[in-house]
């Protein structure tokens, strides 16, 4: 689907179990995110955080989320591949202080993500500053990482009040 052998990549953030890399491919002056395992051979577990993040690609949109185009294999690496919206993963400014009016955009942009996000029934899950890219100026926020994302459908029914025990016996005098 991508041409990620002629394109560019730029790292964005490591952590211990994922790389997010930019890639700008120049035969198309497109954009796209790639997300691949540290490790090789990537654990299992990081696996199905890839292939559970494409799963959801049809109910992500671009407006406020890097959504997932394609899950490939090449080369032995197991890549997900995301539409770039722009912006820088907001772990990479919170090392320094923010002004206060970039910090209320900045928390407004990610609540406003966030609401998108609720409204499609659908919990993060893992929501952490190496999750969210923003554009610091405007204070636009977009959500990715989304790994262990759950529907709201599934968690009310996990959630509902269990019966209350039965003993057995009245209590009372008598």
């Amino acid at each position: 689907m991508t041409e990620l052998s002629t394109s560019t990549l730029e790292t964005l953030r490591r952590d211990g179990e994922l790389v997010l890399y930019r890639s700008r491919i120049e035969s198309h002056k497109s954009r796209f995110l790639l997300v691949e395992s540290v490790t090789d051979p990537p654990s299992l577990c990081s696996l199905k955080r890839l292939e559970h993040e494409y799963s959801l690609s049809g109910e992500l949109d671009l407006g406020w989320a890097a959504r997932p185009v394609a899950l490939e294999r090449k080369q032995g690496r197991t890549t997900l591949v995301l539409e770039d919206p722009g912006g820088v993963p907001l772990d990479g400014l919170l090392g320094r202080p923010l002004e206060l009016t970039q910090a209320l955009r900045i928390g407004i942009g990610i609540a406003a993500a966030l609401r998108e996000l609720h409204d499609r029934d659908i919990i993060h899950m893992d929501l952490k500053p190496a999750n969210i890219l923003v554009e610091p100026e405007t204070g636009k926020a977009w959500l990715m990482g989304f790994g262990i994302a759950s529907r709201l459908r599934r968690e009310l029914q996990s959630m509902s009040a269990p019966d209350p025990p039965d003993f057995g016996q009245k209590r009372g005098g008598g």
